[in-house]
């Protein structure tokens, strides 16, 4: 994912097409954290608690079918998702990118989540099942999109 241009807050990037077909891949495996690994407190549940656990889940709940009709409409809209020749050209608002990096992020996260949470940095390298695979190659790319739209956002990361 090439950023081609950022001007008056619109922000074009370039996408060949393995590229783009993994993108769209991507935003149709969302959401993939599971509404339980975001909890008020980590202690007992009183009744205050419960209350307001439930009001987290309806305020996450809403915020998935938001970004998830924004994925949807984003990838039906040839002026913002479009082949252009051999590539595709994905142009974005700042609005569009900031919600984008919230679903991605959701994308990354819960692919950590799904393969328990491996620690990266500990002295013995994780273990991972075939099955995993997928969930690896899903937070890698994840990760890559998110950095582009960072980068494109905020400048270079250094």
């Amino acid at each position: 994912m090439k950023l081609v241009s950022r001007q008056e807050g619109r922000i074009v990037f370039s996408l060949g097409r393995r590229e783009a077909e993994t993108f769209q891949v991507m935003l149709s495996r969302f959401p993939l954290v599971p509404p339980a690994y975001r909890q008020v407190t980590k202690g007992g549940i009183d009744a205050t608690a419960h209350q307001a656990q439930t009001l987290l889940d309806e305020a996450i709940e809403t915020e998935q079918e938001a970004l998830a009709t924004a994925a949807q409409k984003l990838l039906e809209d040839p002026q913002r998702f479009a082949p252009d020749g051999k590539r595709w050209l994905l142009t974005l608002s700042e609005d569009d990118a900031d919600w984008l990096l919230r679903l991605i992020n959701d994308l990354r996260v819960g692919s950590w989540i799904k393969i328990k949470c491996p620690d990266f940095d500990a002295p013995k390298p994780p273990h991972f099942r075939a099955s995993d695979l997928k969930y690896l190659a899903l937070m890698e790319n994840a990760g890559r999109f998110e950095i582009a739209l960072i980068e494109a956002l905020s400048g270079p990361l250094t």
